[in-house]
């Protein structure tokens, strides 16, 4: 292909799209990434524990995938890093894998509200021994400068209860 024509097709690329091609991502239109992109301080607590956390939601890997890099600080029990990668599968579904620093490796799928601005993760329960669907956890964008998450787990008499719960703010650059 000559060069002109190249550039007569990336021209038509954008008439067409409105952006180029390479730039658009599954991610646009997305309220989760639109709400959490950026870098975000929190504090909660864990099966009663205090702890204090660090976030950095970013795309990654040419945009195909919202990445979330994670610290958490358990005082004098220590700290662990983990990361996880959403990938979306649908307008408002995601599908989700959680790896730390201890080689746990943890599927999820989520399920999307834009109107109430959060998203409903449940645990898969591919670890032997767990049962599917026994972990939530609920990430609610309240504002442009805070969200929240809170964790559940299910009893075996199916019963939920909340296990921890964590509130962020974004870090001002």
């Amino acid at each position: 292909m000559n060069f002109t024509r190249s550039l007569w097709l990336l021209g038509l690329a954008l008439a067409l799209t409105g952006q180029p091609a390479a730039a658009r991502t599954p991610w646009q239109d997305d309220f989760l990434a639109r709400g959490l992109a950026g870098e975000w301080t929190g504090s909660g607590v864990v099966y009663g524990n205090p702890v204090t956390l660090t976030r950095s939601w970013s795309l990654d890997l040419a945009g195909r995938f919202l990445k979330a890099d994670m610290k958490v600080s358990m005082g004098q029990r220590g700290s662990f890093r983990a990361l996880a990668y959403w990938r979306k599968t649908a307008a408002n579904q995601y599908e989700l894998t959680w790896m730390d620093e201890s080689g746990n490796r943890l599927n999820h799928r989520g399920l999307g509200d834009p109107e109430k601005r959060q998203v409903v993760v449940v645990y898969l329960g591919e670890t032997p021994g767990d049962p599917p669907d026994w972990r939530r956890l609920v990430y609610r964008v309240t504002s442009d400068d805070s969200y929240e998450e809170t964790m559940f787990s299910q009893a075996d008499d199916g019963t939920w209860s909340q296990i921890a719960a964590f509130q962020f703010n974004r870090v001002k650059p």
